[in-house]
């Protein structure tokens, strides 16, 4: 096998290798994006020994993953426009949720605060190790924005 044929199997390998391990490792955080696709071309060599080897084309395609909804507390003027929001999670989930306001405040649930700017909103994002029930407040308010329901 000729020098030329070894290198041009060896790019080969290695795009796919890179390939795989892109294909493999997902995301933590994922997208919503539509499904990955990753396509590895190997060009056809002509060794000088007569031995060929042939172009080829390999496409594979990840599953198509959606982030979750991360759930939003709205509040205007210090309290919770509508009801108290109910957020339910089970045991062993992230908690994730936003809060916005338009003014500025401090969100508190359990042993966590948050500075919430004016107009702005703030993510909180924590374990669910616990089971029960929590409140979600406002600390300058002191009114209750949401409750957060822990399940096994």
């Amino acid at each position: 096998m000729s020098a030329q044929a070894r290198l041009a199997i060896l790019a080969a390998a290695v795009i796919a290798l890179v390939a795989a391990f892109f294909i493999a490792r997902g995301s933590e955080e994922d997208s919503g994006a539509p499904p990955a696709t990753v396509t590895v071309t190997t060009p056809a060599t002509g060794g000088q020994d007569g031995t060929t080897t042939t172009a080829g084309t390999r496409t594979a395609t990840t599953p198509a993953r959606t982030a979750p909804e991360i759930p939003v507390v709205r509040t205007r003027g210090g309290a919770p426009v509508g009801d108290v929001k109910t957020l339910k999670f089970k045991r062993g989930e992230r908690i994730r949720f936003r809060v916005t306001s338009d003014v500025a405040e401090e969100v508190h649930v359990h042993d966590i605060s948050r500075q919430v700017p004016a107009g702005g909103s703030v993510t909180l994002s924590f374990d669910g190790d616990i089971d029960g029930e929590f409140e979600v407040e406002l600390h300058g308010s002191h009114r209750q924005i949401a409750t957060i329901e822990v399940r096994p």
